[in-house]
């Protein structure tokens, strides 16, 4: 199960980004402005983060930015989504670090597949063997 940071100022696309997300079994913090995006992703570990571009406070663009955990290669992989499909702005966000950019209006599924695609492949390390304890005789 992922952990995942979901920003988006619009309250009906944020409720359907966290449902989707969290009905695909990850653990789901969802924030309404930039301000309380960058608070987050400073506090707590994320396996991914999906930034709004337009947000009041801060621009998921600005959240990148002024972060000092986001754009990094240690850091989360973020996916921004924006209703501006102006394509500077997709080159200023993939500079600024981010790996993905989504146009709204978009389809639940391709953004369920784009985080799927950006998550951490499971450790077997640290995953129980499933067929542990099983007695195949």
């Amino acid at each position: 199960m992922a952990s995942i940071l979901v920003a988006d100022d619009d309250p009906d696309i944020l409720f359907l980004m966290a449902l989707v997300l969290s009905r695909a079994g990850h653990r789901v913090t969802a924030v309404a402005d930039g301000q309380a995006a960058l608070r987050a992703v400073e506090l707590r570990d994320f396996d991914v983060v999906v930034l709004d571009q337009q947000m009041p406070g801060l621009t998921g663009l600005e959240v990148i930015v002024h972060s000092s955990r986001l754009g990094r290669p240690d850091g989360p992989p973020v996916l921004v989504v924006s209703a501006q499909h102006d394509p500077s702005l997709v080159v200023a966000v993939t500079d600024a670090g981010a790996v993905d950019f989504l146009g709204k209006p978009f389809r639940l599924a391709v953004l369920q597949e784009r985080v799927a695609r950006r998550l951490p492949l499971p450790d077997p390390a640290h995953d129980p063997d499933p067929d542990a304890g099983e007695d195949r005789s």
